[in-house]
């Protein structure tokens, strides 16, 4: 290696660890200067190297603390305390530590100068560190920087189904729910085991009214995952949408057999065996919704209404009075009139 070459390199050692990531606007100006640097003059000379394999490094850009992450940890102590560890995997495990640490934007800005060396030279890392900003843009609350971010991550690795998950997820939070559902078509067709992502465009087709295709995503998702309680519950307040209150109460009584402490569910179950007709049933639900999620309005309200076609009309006035004054401690002003309009009605009842 030359002495120009040799000292581009280590400037760029330097850049990389001995700066914490500090002022975004001298990070940019440096950032162009390494990216033509890569793109240009090291393509014909040396090769960005990595020892961390690429599952590795997906545990520390979706720092999750799996059973996979424990045997992660161990290499990443071994490129911590290795002094001679390839640039990029000592940078890649800063970007993580940072975030550990809580020193989100440092991290976002290390991972993006990791994202800017290795374009061209390794698209794979680099779209695996603009899915790490990504994910920490949502930590900070900024959604389009997200979008973006994910945008970035497919234009390098179009073939990733979990970032087209995850940017559809985003976009169904953001309301965006045809765009949304391509982007779960195409992580499904990428990737046609996930349970979660049928999962998840089962509720969108169901907020486009879609509701028959939904309940295919449902069936699919459990298949593919028969302890998915969530889906169970989805699956079931479909079928109520279509009528099928019997069906709807079998999945409700699985989603409990599978998470016993789901006080949503109590009630989603508790309505349904009123509307079947078994009125006390559904009131041992109410309770047990109440007592697991004591603030919980919904649970008053359906156990009040519950009263009244049991003809209890002191106790589902008892109900609406707990569900009115939770709504106001909530903010919830719409339920709160509602509440007040009942507890008056019943107040007029001679």
């Amino acid at each position: 290696m030359n002495l120009q070459l040799a000292t581009w390199v280590n400037n760029i050692k330097a850049f990389i660890f001995q700066s914490p990531i500090g002022t975004g606007t001298l990070l940019l100006g440096i950032a162009a200067i390494v990216t033509v640097f890569f793109k240009v003059v090291l393509p014909n000379t040396i090769q960005v190297e990595v020892q961390l394999t690429n599952e590795e490094i997906n545990q520390l850009v979706q720092t999750q603390k799996t059973e996979e992450f424990l045997q992660v940890e161990e290499s990443i102590q071994k490129v911590e305390g290795n002094s001679k560890a390839p640039v990029i995997d000592r940078a890649v495990v800063e970007a993580y530590r940072l975030k550990e640490v809580g020193r989100i934007d440092d991290s976002i800005e290390k991972w993006r100068s990791i994202a800017n060396l290795t374009e061209g030279i390794n698209d794979n890392l680099a779209a695996q560190s603009w899915f790490a900003i990504a994910a920490l843009f949502l930590e900070k609350g900024m959604v389009e920087q997200a979008l973006l971010a994910y945008d970035k991550s497919i234009g390098l690795k179009p073939d990733n189904a979990a970032t087209y998950h995850n940017r559809g997820a985003l976009k169904a939070d953001l309301g965006d729910y045809v765009s949304a559902l391509e982007d779960y078509n195409e992580a499904i067709r990428l990737k046609p085991d996930y349970p979660e992502t049928y999962y998840n465009r089962g509720n969108v087709k169901g907020k486009l009214g879609d509701h028959v295709s939904a309940l295919e995503d449902y069936n699919k998702a459990i298949r593919l995952k028969p302890d998915f309680p969530k889906a169970y519950v989805n699956r079931g307040l479909t079928k109520v949408g279509l009528g099928r209150h019997a069906s709807a109460l079998e999945d409700y009584n699985e989603a409990i057999r599978l998470k016993p402490d789901y006080p949503e569910v109590y009630v989603g179950r508790g309505v349904m065996r009123a509307v079947l007709g078994d009125r006390v049933s559904a009131l041992e639900d109410f309770d047990q919704a109440s007592r697991l999620k004591p603030d919980y309005p919904d649970a008053y309200v359906d156990r009040g209404v519950t009263k009244l076609w049991l003809n209890n009309i002191k106790g589902a006035k008892a109900d609406f009075q707990i569900a009115m004054e939770l709504a106001e401690q909530q903010g919830t002003d719409d339920l709160k009139v509602q509440m007040e309009q009942q507890i008056q009605e019943l107040d007029n009842i001679k």
